[in-house]
């Protein structure tokens, strides 16, 4: 545990500024990181606005709540059971959206192209407030579909499979799969990934980072 307003590193994204987070002192009135620092070049923030993090989740705080700082937001985790009902009311804070009572957990489902998460309450098992995360456009590395970090024969499998229209939704709208940039995602796509997985050389990024901002959705999208 780091950073946080006082030692025992409380507090969410309001004081995401501060020590380790953002690297001014605790007043929040001086930027003290290249002197105090010993462990890396730039504060945890900056880290994850550098490497494009969307989200980032952490406890300690016995509350959920949902905060956002920036472009990338920061959920504060429920206590999964509780002798007694948490803080109610939202944090003192610009950066709350959303903050709710009672113990819980959270359930997080991630495809390719978006991320759901879900309040749950542990004595009702409802689902109590849920948002979307949406994937940034342009990530990812080109002519990889599934999202294991390589674009290869099973990427290219699931290209040509959304292109006969065989249900492919959960990696949509695959805008990696757009290998030869054209606008589309279909079988031609398909070509290049199989000749680069194979070590011939394409005349396209295949493997590099950066995708496509928008494409056309192969059949599979919406079977």
């Amino acid at each position: 545990m780091v950073g946080g307003s006082q030692d025992y590193v409380r507090g969410g994204a309001a004081p995401a500024h501060l020590f380790e987070w953002g690297g001014y002192n605790q007043a929040g009135t001086t930027f003290e990181w290249a002197t105090a620092a010993w462990w890396g070049d730039d504060p945890i923030h900056q880290i994850f606005i550098d490497n494009g993090v969307d989200a980032f989740f952490h406890g300690h705080d016995h509350q959920y709540a949902y905060e956002m700082l920036t472009k990338s937001s920061i959920r504060r985790s429920p206590q999964p059971v509780l002798h007694k009902a948490s803080v109610s009311t939202k944090p003192a804070s610009r950066c709350a959206i959303e903050a709710l009572s009672g113990p819980g957990h959270l359930r997080v489902t991630v495809t390719p192209s978006l991320a759901t998460v879900d309040y749950v309450a542990t004595t009702t098992g409802a689902v109590t407030y849920s948002y979307t995360i949406e994937g940034q456009t342009g990530a990812g590395t080109l002519g990889d579909v599934d999202g294991n970090g390589a674009a290869n024969s099973t990427d290219a499998l699931i290209i040509l499979s959304c292109d006969v229209g065989l249900d492919t939704s959960s990696y949509c709208p695959i805008n990696c799969g757009d290998a030869n940039g054209d606008g589309a995602v279909n079988s031609s796509d398909a070509l290049v990934i199989l000749t680069y997985d194979t070590g011939a050389s394409v005349p396209f990024s295949v493997g590099e980072s950066g995708c496509p901002a928008s494409v056309t959705p192969c059949a599979g999208c919406a079977p």
